[in-house]
């Protein structure tokens, strides 16, 4: 698997949603909380690698933080 996206991304919360692909971020700086639909939440910072099976109903909220993230 190959980085497909880095950067820096800004304060965000998003709606509940799924993607159609397998996700692995890797938190590079910041802090971000993701929750899945059945209520249960994880604090992530820097260190921390998370991998979502696709169709996973999630959604996150964050300050700024800076992932890389493969699919």
């Amino acid at each position: 698997m190959l980085p497909r996206c880095a950067g820096q991304f800004s304060d965000e919360e998003a709606e509940l949603h799924c993607h159609d692909f397998d996700t692995v971020v890797y938190v590079t700086g910041g802090k971000i909380i993701l929750s899945r639909k059945d209520g249960d939440s994880i604090y992530c910072q820097r260190g921390s690698k998370v991998a979502a099976k696709e169709g996973l109903i999630h959604c996150k909220q964050s300050t700024v933080y800076s992932p890389i993230i493969g699919f």
